[in-house]
């Protein structure tokens, strides 16, 4: 992997990103320079057909769009939030890791969006690796960033929005186990906090506990098989959310939610258990 240095990634400046990540003036100019109104400040989960997908609304109308499911329907989810006069644009794209279901829809998403910057965590030898090939081709062929971040990287959008990196390290990104090498963010707003966790286990939830991270959110998208058993529960209890978000996607054959992680969330929190289910997605904003 290419040493990686700490980045403050901020959305409101070309010359702090040139900086940091080296793009080229007009470039940044295109990326956010693209006429946008519309949709409502938030967060929506979508209801891709395997995986997970969340895309992050900030004040004028900046997108980040955090996984995209396994194919194409991400296309038409993100469609049915979009306003007439929404850009078909999405200023960051985010691979939790290089899994299919998680990243695939992405090539889809290719077709009918430009994409101003590509975040992961550096791995793309991990699983599905032709899949992930030709995800990153296609990246390249449009000359879109591809760039690396992990545990202490931050993204601020101005004051209004900051997203933390807390996972993977340097340790846990080298792991042979996709699990390990999720990207965990801890987003915050003046009137929101997620905490999206990838499918991080038991393992990675330890040591956000014990390395001192702040995880408290209001909303957790829930990592499973993290919170499946009681070995999750001080986790839970550190995040300590009001709502509990679980993503299984309409046509999951694999790392679904069971019944058991279920009934395991309701008896161990008092949080409210929401589903993306078949053809709805959540709104947050509050």
């Amino acid at each position: 992997m290419a040493r990686h240095r700490k980045k403050i990634i901020d959305l409101m400046s070309a010359i702090v990103l040139l900086a940091l990540v080296a793009l080229d003036a007009m470039l940044w100019n295109s990326i956010f320079g693209a006429a946008k109104n519309g949709r409502r400040t938030g967060i929506y989960f979508l209801p891709v057909t395997q995986g997970e997908s969340a895309l992050l609304i900030l004040p004028n109308n900046v997108s980040i769009l955090t996984d995209a499911g396994s194919d194409a329907a991400i296309v038409d989810d993100l469609q049915k939030i979009e306003s007439s006069g929404d850009a078909p644009y999405i200023d960051l794209a985010i691979i939790s890791y290089p899994q299919s279901t998680d990243y695939a829809g992405f090539e889809s998403l290719l077709d009918h969006y430009q994409i101003g910057a590509f975040l992961y965590n550096g791995r793309g030898d991990i699983t599905h690796s032709a899949d992930w090939q030709k995800l990153t081709d296609a990246i390249n062929a449009k000359h879109i960033p591809l760039i690396t971040i992990c545990a202490g990287d931050r993204i601020r959008y101005g004051p209004a929005a900051k997203i933390e990196i807390l996972s993977p390290d340097a340790t846990f990104a080298r792991s042979p186990e996709p699990s390990d090498t999720g990207i965990v963010q801890r987003i915050t707003t003046p009137n929101l906090s997620v905490l999206l966790a990838a499918d991080i286990d038991v393992n990675v939830e330890n040591r956000l506990l014990t390395h001192g991270n702040d995880i408290k959110a209001n909303i957790l998208k829930a990592p499973f098989p993290g919170v499946a058993t009681a070995s999750g529960d001080a986790f839970l209890r550190a995040v300590a959310p009001k709502t509990i978000v679980v993503t299984p996607g309409a046509k999951n054959t694999a790392s679904a939610p069971t019944k058991e992680m279920l009934t395991h969330l309701v008896s161990s929190t008092s949080a409210t258990i929401a589903t993306t289910g078949r053809g709805a997605f959540l709104l947050y904003n509050k």
